[in-house]
């Protein structure tokens, strides 16, 4: 294990990678994608399938991105339940489009090592406090990285159902496209 880590830390010194690099990529997707929509497409619910509009699962991203960032900026527990609903960002695709720019500033600014423990608080019943654990900032972005192409999958899956065109890897795993690039390679 210890040659894994050697290696990967040798890795991203060489080629000094932010490794928020990835998360910004997706959230650059995503405002491309919610500026090219329209304020009904965006704000409210065309979906039979699903019962939130784009412009909700936007600010459900963007919450756990603010919060995190948050997190490291203040040194405070990292406490993804801690969401701000019903705010203007949900039914503004413009206001969106200004904090998903004004979080990804946010994530290029600071500094982060993946290694760098970070504490976490969630609730695992609604019944019981807070359950307190310890992660990295690696992980968290991690799980931020996948969360954000959970939610965009849900997305690009309402703009089928309504017969509107976005890119062709949105909403799409990196792992997933990764394996599909190999079999197109291999055909």
């Amino acid at each position: 294990m210890n040659s894994v880590v050697g290696e990967l830390e040798s890795i991203n010194e060489l080629e000094k990678i932010n490794p928020a690099n990835p998360l910004v990529q997706v959230l650059q997707e995503l405002k491309s994608l919610l500026i090219s929509l329209d304020h009904e497409q965006f704000s409210s619910v065309i979906s039979e399938i699903f019962t939130s509009c784009i412009g909700s699962h936007v600010r459900h991203i963007l919450d756990h991105v603010r919060i995190f960032n948050r997190a490291l900026l203040e040194g405070i527990p990292v406490s993804y339940d801690e969401r701000e609903r019903g705010i203007p960002i949900e039914k503004d695709r413009i206001k969106a489009a200004d904090e998903i720019d004004r979080l990804i500033g946010e994530l290029k600014s600071i500094s982060i090592n993946t290694d760098d423990r970070v504490i976490v608080s969630t609730y695992l019943s609604p019944d019981l406090p807070p359950f307190l654990f310890v992660s990295t900032a690696g992980r968290e972005i991690a799980f931020l990285l996948s969360h954000t192409v959970h939610h965009n999958a849900v997305i690009s899956g309402i703009l089928k159902e309504n017969g509107i065109l976005f890119p062709e890897n949105f909403g799409i795993a990196p792992s997933t496209i990764r394996y599909l690039s190999k079999l197109t390679l291999e055909k």
